[in-house]
Protein backbone atom coordinates (compact mmCIF):
# COMPACT_ATOMS: atom_id res chain seq x y z
CA UNK A 1 0.00 0.00 0.00
CA UNK A 2 1.30 3.53 -0.69
CA UNK A 3 0.77 6.38 1.17
CA UNK A 4 1.56 10.13 0.09
CA UNK A 5 1.39 12.83 2.25
CA UNK A 6 2.39 16.38 1.13
CA UNK A 7 4.48 15.03 -1.94
CA UNK A 8 6.19 12.11 -0.08
CA UNK A 9 5.29 8.47 -0.78
CA UNK A 10 6.16 5.64 1.37
CA UNK A 11 4.94 2.21 1.41
CA UNK A 12 3.24 0.92 4.41
CA UNK A 13 2.74 -3.03 4.81
CA UNK A 14 -0.81 -3.49 5.77
CA UNK A 15 0.63 -5.59 9.19
CA UNK A 16 1.67 -2.19 10.63
CA UNK A 17 0.81 -1.46 13.76
CA UNK A 18 1.24 2.15 13.77
CA UNK A 19 -1.08 2.39 11.14
CA UNK A 20 -5.08 2.14 10.66
CA UNK A 21 -6.82 1.02 7.83
CA UNK A 22 -9.60 2.02 7.67
CA UNK A 23 -11.34 0.61 3.92
CA UNK A 24 -9.21 2.57 1.45
CA UNK A 25 -7.77 4.73 3.90
CA UNK A 26 -4.42 4.85 5.68
CA UNK A 27 -4.29 7.09 9.13
CA UNK A 28 -1.02 7.34 10.88
CA UNK A 29 -1.71 7.07 14.30
CA UNK A 30 0.39 9.52 15.75
CA UNK A 31 -0.95 12.24 13.81
CA UNK A 32 -4.65 10.83 13.37
CA UNK A 33 -7.37 12.42 15.58
CA UNK A 34 -9.03 10.63 18.58
CA UNK A 35 -11.91 9.56 16.73
CA UNK A 36 -10.00 7.95 14.35
CA UNK A 37 -8.81 6.00 17.42
CA UNK A 38 -12.42 5.13 18.57
CA UNK A 39 -13.17 3.76 14.56
CA UNK A 40 -15.55 6.50 13.63
CA UNK A 41 -15.90 7.22 10.28
CA UNK A 42 -14.19 9.63 9.00
CA UNK A 43 -14.59 13.53 8.39
CA UNK A 44 -12.94 16.71 8.07
CA UNK A 45 -12.85 17.27 11.56
CA UNK A 46 -9.80 14.46 10.92
CA UNK A 47 -8.42 16.62 8.69
CA UNK A 48 -8.62 19.72 10.14
CA UNK A 49 -6.88 18.00 13.41
CA UNK A 50 -3.76 16.74 11.35
CA UNK A 51 -3.44 19.82 9.88
CA UNK A 52 -3.56 21.49 13.14
CA UNK A 53 -0.68 19.23 14.05
CA UNK A 54 1.07 19.72 11.14
CA UNK A 55 0.70 23.86 11.71
CA UNK A 56 2.30 23.24 15.07
CA UNK A 57 4.99 21.31 14.03
CA UNK A 58 5.98 23.90 11.88
CA UNK A 59 6.07 26.06 14.05
CA UNK A 60 7.55 24.91 17.42
CA UNK A 61 10.11 22.36 15.54
CA UNK A 62 8.28 19.25 17.11
CA UNK A 63 5.18 17.20 17.80
CA UNK A 64 2.59 18.72 20.08
CA UNK A 65 1.42 15.54 21.90
CA UNK A 66 4.93 14.36 22.96
CA UNK A 67 8.39 12.91 22.01
CA UNK A 68 7.91 9.73 21.62
CA UNK A 69 5.23 7.81 19.02
CA UNK A 70 3.54 5.70 22.34
CA UNK A 71 3.33 9.04 24.30
CA UNK A 72 2.10 10.96 21.15
CA UNK A 73 -0.73 8.14 20.72
CA UNK A 74 -1.64 7.65 24.33
CA UNK A 75 -2.24 11.75 24.63
CA UNK A 76 -4.11 12.09 21.78
CA UNK A 77 -6.17 8.70 22.22
CA UNK A 78 -7.44 10.02 25.77
CA UNK A 79 -8.10 14.21 24.35
CA UNK A 80 -4.95 15.28 26.59
CA UNK A 81 -3.43 18.46 25.79
CA UNK A 82 0.10 19.44 24.34
CA UNK A 83 3.19 18.56 26.38
CA UNK A 84 3.68 21.81 29.22
CA UNK A 85 6.94 21.87 26.16
CA UNK A 86 4.97 21.81 23.69
CA UNK A 87 2.85 24.58 25.05
CA UNK A 88 5.83 26.62 26.22
CA UNK A 89 7.11 26.47 22.76
CA UNK A 90 3.35 27.47 21.03
CA UNK A 91 2.91 30.57 23.02
CA UNK A 92 6.26 32.06 21.84
CA UNK A 93 5.05 31.72 18.31
CA UNK A 94 2.49 34.59 19.31
CA UNK A 95 -0.93 34.33 20.50
CA UNK A 96 -3.22 33.96 17.84
CA UNK A 97 -0.92 30.88 16.34
CA UNK A 98 -1.35 29.29 19.56
CA UNK A 99 -5.44 30.15 19.57
CA UNK A 100 -5.28 28.79 15.80
CA UNK A 101 -3.62 25.81 16.80
CA UNK A 102 -5.93 25.13 19.67
CA UNK A 103 -8.91 25.53 18.24
CA UNK A 104 -7.62 23.02 15.41
CA UNK A 105 -6.71 20.32 17.63
CA UNK A 106 -9.61 20.24 20.44
CA UNK A 107 -10.81 16.98 21.35
CA UNK A 108 -14.25 17.46 20.59
CA UNK A 109 -14.20 17.32 16.56
CA UNK A 110 -17.05 19.03 16.26
CA UNK A 111 -15.92 22.31 18.28
CA UNK A 112 -12.42 22.34 15.46
CA UNK A 113 -13.28 25.17 13.02
CA UNK A 114 -14.13 24.30 9.58
CA UNK A 115 -11.16 24.82 6.61
CA UNK A 116 -12.70 28.02 5.60
CA UNK A 117 -12.39 29.58 9.02
CA UNK A 118 -9.02 28.33 9.55
CA UNK A 119 -8.48 30.25 6.55
CA UNK A 120 -9.69 33.24 7.43
CA UNK A 121 -8.25 33.50 10.76
CA UNK A 122 -6.13 36.27 12.15
CA UNK A 123 -3.22 34.61 12.49
CA UNK A 124 -3.43 34.45 8.37
CA UNK A 125 -4.46 38.32 8.04
CA UNK A 126 -1.64 39.28 10.25
CA UNK A 127 1.03 37.70 8.27
CA UNK A 128 -0.16 38.74 5.18
CA UNK A 129 0.17 42.39 6.17
CA UNK A 130 3.22 41.72 7.70
CA UNK A 131 4.72 40.54 4.46
CA UNK A 132 2.97 42.98 2.29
Amino acid sequence: MKLANFGFKKVIPEEDKSCLFWKDQVFSLDWAAPEVHQNRIPTFFMDVFALGLTFGFTLIGRHLFGDTRREQIDRIKNRLFMTEKAELLLFRAGTEATDLVKSMINGVATERPKAKRVLKHRYFRIQIKESG
